[in-house]
């Protein structure tokens, strides 16, 4: 393998690095040719989230596309490169050729992906500041009672002769201090998720199992009571499930200045996204306005953008600049006299000449 490109990316390329910024490296590679001519070779190699190397035919497939993380790469100055083949004079004296109107798509695609992200933070402070606890399937058990009324399962269980109205006949059902569901036994009802319920003396009932995601029947004898119906909604458990577990990976992978600096700030979505928003549509604006591509920031933007981080520009500005940014790009691109698309055929010949 022969490294042809390796170069600083993201916000200390970008000048809106802060302390606990990573320093980010992206590499560019090719193979000898021999390698080529088989089946078995990588295209893409992540030594870790910071350091991703890419083979230089892959990273020309994704130049065509348009994907505004390898174009930034090929707009980079120099004086952020750690190192550079000389063969690749070629590629960059002839980057211009990239700048096409199929960027709009790309670059906007990619706006509404950040702005996603900033704003799905809320929902997890949600889960943190409640203290969200994994349930079980009778959390979402309702019993029905007379008269329409309607009554949380584990509610009714903690003080059950409180309802009588939730009772069927408590002559056949012996006076206990507490009846758990040890003492109940489930019987399919007549509808989708309905049961019915009755009271099993020996407590040899049972409703759940150990780490059960669904409820579990039982054997009724015939001199067993009716206590009730119940109502178990699994597909809010199901929905539950998913949400814990999406909630619970986030909290292992989360990055934990980052998530501080969010709370400290008192904002409602994750900050780094939105300075991303913004420096992305300040970026497309100035491909379209200008037929270029200015990648770092610091004599255009850089301050702002940390404001952003900082917590120091309101969300209400925030989400008009985002708004007016991408109807002025849609204005610009239509005005627009770069290229429909890049030419296919001078990229597939350059890429022989680099791989060769």
């Amino acid at each position: 393998m022969i490294e042809l490109l390796r170069t600083l990316k993201g916000s200390r390329v970008y000048g809106t690095e802060v302390a606990t910024s990573d320093h980010d490296y992206f590499s560019l590679f090719k193979y000898p040719v021999d390698t080529y001519l088989g089946l078995d070779f990588n295209k893409q190699i992540n030594t870790s989230d910071d350091d991703v190397s890419m083979e230089i035919g892959r990273y020309l497939q994704l130049l065509i596309k348009g994907s505004p993380v390898q174009i930034e790469t090929l707009f980079t100055p120099y004086k952020y490169f750690v190192a550079k083949n000389p063969i690749l004079d070629v590629l960059f004296d002839n980057k211009s050729m990239f700048l096409t109107k199929k960027l709009k798509n790309s670059y906007t695609g990619f706006i509404h992906s950040q702005l996603s992200k900033a704003k799905n933070i809320t929902k997890r402070l949600d889960w943190e500041q409640n203290e969200v606890e994994r349930k079980d399937v009778l959390d979402f058990a309702t019993i029905l009672g007379k008269n329409g009324k309607t009554k949380r399962f584990k509610e009714l269980m903690n003080d059950y002769y409180a309802f009588p109205e939730f009772v069927s006949d408590y002559t056949k059902v012996p006076t206990l201090t507490h009846i758990t569901e040890k003492h109940l036994g489930l019987a399919k009802g007549d509808a989708m998720d309905v049961y019915t319920v009755y009271y099993m003396k020996d407590r040899d009932g049972g409703i759940i199992g150990p780490d059960s995601n669904d409820v579990q029947l039982r054997s009724i004898p015939k001199e067993a009571p009716f206590m009730f119906h119940m109502v178990v909604n699994l597909n809010a458990y199901s929905q539950h499930c998913k949400k814990y577990k999406d909630y619970t990976s986030w909290l292992a992978n989360r990055n934990p200045e980052r998530y501080q600096a969010i709370k400290d700030t008192g904002s409602i979505v994750d900050l780094k996204f939105f300075y991303h928003t913004i420096r992305l549509l300040n970026t497309t604006v100035e491909i379209f306005a200008d037929n270029e591509l200015v990648v770092d920031r610091r004599d255009r933007d850089a301050h702002y953008l940390l404001d952003i981080r900082n917590g120091k520009v309101s969300l209400e500005e925030l989400n008009e600049k985002a708004e007016k940014g991408l109807l002025l790009i849609e204005e610009l691109y239509q005005k627009s006299t770069l290229p429909e698309e890049v030419d296919y055929n001078l990229v597939d010949e350059l890429c022989k000449k680099l791989r060769g």
